[in-house]
């Protein structure tokens, strides 16, 4: 079956079958090929309950997809001379300080894109802080699980204290330089750098999760993150997004932005990734495993794959790009802790490289089962998770207390003033 007559593997029915599946209220997606938008569409609700679609232009918290922005910020500030990837991060942030001495001395820059500081934080979420401030604290005490530049130690804060360099030595906030110099210049206006910038937006996604052991799912109140914003926070559209990936496959913005040697430089493995159950689950048919800068570094289907996904409370996001056939796909949904966004991204995957038509949405329906339900790859996560479902069925159960006590009184009330007709 040809590409054309495929549609990229994302006719509506099977999109919409695949959203009520995973129960996603509502996705949008984008696909570019040779620096054209060949597919943007949105699909469900901005928030369950009401009518409001999803388009194109629906705003999505793109969660650790940012990362890469905050890599293109730090790249640009090299090329502007004014530091090197080999500079160490205290260089710049004099007050930065790791469990270890001598990985604080000597962690560089290019470490902290990289994820070499064999410190691990876990998912963003479950930081144990409401500032920046705490959660450098919090940093502060988190022991080494292997040697500095001994292996791939992802780490959310350390993309925040990224910002804080950015924010040094440009001599603006990291929310302006990325307004200015990387968003304004690709044209993506509708994008926001924090949850707080874009408030009272009427085309913003409100988040949704489905408790364990649930059959509806809900509106989900989600704390605000905007303090690990370089890490995670940039709020963002198909459409913008689509500039983003032809940007970052070499068609736009290189006059204005980084060279596109240095987004190669990004695109490249700059080391192996062990991985575990969840990885192979999630890229079946990978058999090599890596990490570039802010970007994870694959191999499928005969070619490289440069992709990375975003997790928060009540949103999932993919983007992935195909650098050696010119291709890239952005998924945005406003579901906590889907794999709906992978489903649909290796359909045009497999589309663009002639690869037989798989239903991978059954697929990691399937595994996620296999799984126990567990689509996150990080142990506290899924504990965090298993809490927030309790507290979901705690407040569940006292509303319905309070609903029954409240007719029951009514009742009450109504006999009392019979008897006395």
């Amino acid at each position: 079956m040809t590409l054309s007559t495929r549609g990229f593997g994302l006719d509506a029915k099977y999109i919409q079958r695949a959203m009520a599946a995973w129960d996603v209220p509502g996705l949008s997606i984008a696909v570019v090929k040779d620096g054209q938008t060949v597919y943007s569409q949105g699909f469900g609700v901005l928030k369950k309950g009401t009518k409001a679609p999803v388009n194109r232009d629906s705003l999505f918290t793109i969660g650790s997809c940012t990362k890469a922005f905050t890599t293109v910020a730090i790249s640009m500030l090299v090329q502007d001379g004014k530091l090197s990837w080999d500079d160490p991060v205290i260089k710049y942030i004099p007050d930065f300080q790791l469990s270890d001495a001598k990985i604080t001395a000597e962690l560089t820059l290019k470490d902290m894109v990289s994820h070499q500081s064999g410190i691990e934080d876990g998912a963003i979420t479950n930081i144990p802080a409401k500032s920046y401030k705490k959660a450098c604290k919090h940093l502060a005490g988190i022991k080494p699980v292997r040697a500095h530049r001994g292996g791939f130690s992802y780490n959310n804060t350390m993309f925040a204290i990224l910002g804080k360099v950015v924010e040094k030595v440009s001599g603006m906030s990291w929310s302006t330089f990325l307004q200015t110099r990387i968003l304004e210049p690709l044209a993506m206006d509708n994008s926001f750098p924090t949850r707080k910038a874009c408030e009272g937006h009427p085309n913003q996604t409100s988040a949704h999760i489905k408790p364990a052991g649930k059959r509806t799912v809900k509106v989900m109140d989600v704390p605000n993150l905007d303090f690990l914003a370089s890490s995670a926070g940039l709020q963002s559209n198909v459409t913008d997004m689509a500039a983003w990936l032809k940007f970052q496959l070499g068609h736009i913005g290189h006059g204005k932005l980084c060279a596109q040697s240095e987004l190669e430089a990004m695109h490249s493995e700059q080391l192996q990734v062990e991985p575990n159950p969840f990885t192979l689950m999630m890229h079946p048919g990978s058999t090599r495993h890596g990490y570039g800068m802010a970007w994870f570094v694959r191999d499928y289907g005969g070619i490289r794959i440069v992709q990375h996904g975003g997790y928060v409370d009540g949103y999932t996001s993919f983007t992935v790009m195909g650098p050696a056939k010119d291709f890239g796909v952005v998924v945005l949904t406003n579901m906590h802790n889907s794999l709906l966004p992978f489903a649909l991204a290796y359909r045009v995957i497999d589309a663009y490289l002639d690869i037989a038509e798989t239903d991978w949405s059954g697929y990691f329906l399937e595994k996620r089962a296999e799984h126990r339900n567990k689509v996150s790859p990080h142990d506290k996560e899924n504990a965090r998770q298993e809490k927030v479902n309790r507290r979901c069925d705690k407040r569940d159960m006292l509303k319905a207390r309070c609903k029954a006590k409240k007719i029951t009184a009514k009742k009450t009330a109504v006999k009392k003033g019979s008897k006395k007709r």
